[in-house]
């Protein structure tokens, strides 16, 4: 099996970190506001004027508490390269449910430009999330730090 060269480790890296931030600074902006204005704003607020209606209270609540630490949790953890696939999988749900309530609850595809003229960058992050969960965090992460190199097994 080929190992990844430089270059590749370098563009996980970088990926890892473009992400990573992209979720951290979103998490970071609603911790921070629930620190300024009170426990629950984001719930309160943002969250529940845009999740659908046919989505319980008694789900929608428990997430709509927890999401602003997930963000900045699961992004902290894609920055430093800590439990990568794990943070992955955790982001692209995140994104994924982000994307089912805008398209089923807003009737909006992303395939094109919406009412504002924006097009949706839900689909491309999306697959980026995926795409980690399966390449890993590469040499330049904690992961490797900690668990070390593994070894490829003989053929």
């Amino acid at each position: 099996m080929k190992q990844y060269n430089a270059g590749t480790h370098l563009g996980l890296l970088l990926v890892r970190v473009g992400f990573g931030l992209y979720l951290t600074l979103a998490g970071w902006g609603k911790v921070t506001n629930e620190f300024r204005e009170g426990f629950g704003t984001f719930y309160k607020g943002g969250f529940s004027n845009s999740a659908p209606s046919w989505l319980p209270d008694w789900f929608g609540m428990p997430y709509g508490y927890a999401l602003p630490w997930l963000e900045l949790i699961v992004g902290g953890m894609l920055i430093l390269g800590l439990f990568t696939r794990f943070a992955a999988a955790g982001a692209f749900l995140m994104l994924l449910s982000f994307t089912i309530v805008k398209v089923i609850g807003n009737g909006y595809t992303g395939l094109g430009e919406d009412e504002r003229g924006y097009f949706s960058t839900n689909y491309l992050l999306t697959a980026l999330y995926f795409l980690l969960i399966f390449t890993g965090p590469g040499a330049l992460s904690l992961d490797r730090l900690i668990f070390g190199k593994r070894e490829p097994k003989e053929e």
